[in-house]
């Protein structure tokens, strides 16, 4: 069995219960494992063949990326290779595009890291290359890498989705299609729309035919349902509909707050400090959300809370 798993942001407790039922799994983590170090990889491989791809976040901090690229786990990033998993091959394009670098369809402004580091500030070079930021970012040559190889599955992180053509491409699975619906951001259903008619795009691009496959707990939602067939218009004039009823841009601005602190009782009293003060400076015609703990709570330990100002230019 392999089990796709995306996106654990330093957590790996809820896949313990699939892996410790399941016999002879081969788990293929995809992006931001967000490690401290490589002792939580080490304790989960008792029970699964761990495979990976990195995630923008894998370079954010040194120990994070120290933990990947430092140690024997950088052996199982499937990140621009092809591996065989239980028979099956697999490709990977992990990291992130970056504007700078290369934003697909734009033109490149770099084909490689040695590329980059040439036209680099010899203060920003860390290790003897990359600042450590780009060490996951996505360059042309990772891309060409790919495109000379033969895979049965092709996996990537939501980036894969932005503009590349692989033409033998015919079935697109999209794994927990309405995890962007859950975040607490105004612009929720808007990026699940936009993620799922990019990604579908990816299918059927060359003379075979396509297959897009959504895995959702929220079929009926008028994001998922109008990206099935690309109806950008109705899904505007429904999501301008929203926004109104809501107090949400463009019909009124919004300013968010954020509070971080190692101790989550500190960043929450902190954040409910901040409320107090507000409520007695904003006015009538004012809308204020929160404190509520941010959709990534917690990351490079620390925890984060949120609060949101609703309000019109007058308020």
């Amino acid at each position: 069995m392999i089990l796709f798993a995306g996106d654990p942001h330093g957590n790996y407790e809820h896949l313990y219960p699939f892996v410790k039922e399941q016999k002879n799994v081969a788990l293929v983590i995809l992006g931001d494992l967000q490690l401290t170090s490589p002792h939580e990889l080490d304790k989960l491989s008792e029970y699964c063949d761990i495979w990976f791809i990195h995630g923008n976040h894998d370079s954010k901090t040194v120990a994070a990326f120290d933990a990947i690229w430092g140690s024997e786990w950088k052996e199982r990033n499937i990140h621009g290779k092809v591996v065989d998993i239980q028979g099956v091959r697999i490709a990977g394009l992990g990291g992130v595009f970056r504007g700078h670098i290369w934003m697909p369809p734009n033109r490149p402004m770099f084909f490689d890291p040695i590329h980059y580091c040439q036209y680099m500030p010899q203060e920003k070079i860390w290790r003897g290359g990359l600042p450590l930021r780009h060490r996951t970012s996505i360059f042309p040559s990772d891309v060409e890498v790919l495109e000379s190889q033969k895979a049965d599955i092709l996996i990537g992180t939501q980036m894969i989705a932005k503009g590349l053509d692989f033409p033998n491409v015919t079935l697109v699975g999209v794994v927990n299609a309405d995890t962007a619906l859950n975040i607490p951001d105004f612009r929720a259903a808007e990026k699940t729309f936009q993620l799922l008619t990019q990604v579908a795009g990816r299918a059927g691009r060359g003379d075979k035919a396509g297959e897009v496959f959504i895995q959702t707990y929220n079929p009926d939602h008028y994001a998922i349902q109008l990206a099935q067939n690309h109806y950008y218009e109705a899904f505007f004039a429904q999501e301008m509909k929203m926004r109104h009823l809501a107090h949400y841009p463009p019909y009124y601005f919004t300013v968010m707050i954020t509070v971080s602190s190692e101790q989550e009782y500190a960043a929450q009293k902190q954040a409910y400090d901040i409320k107090k003060v507000l409520e007695g400076k904003l006015s009538s015609q004012s809308v204020l959300l929160g404190p509520s703990a941010k959709s990534i709570a917690r990351m490079n330990n620390r925890y984060y809370y949120q609060l949101i100002i609703k309000y019109k230019k007058d308020g």
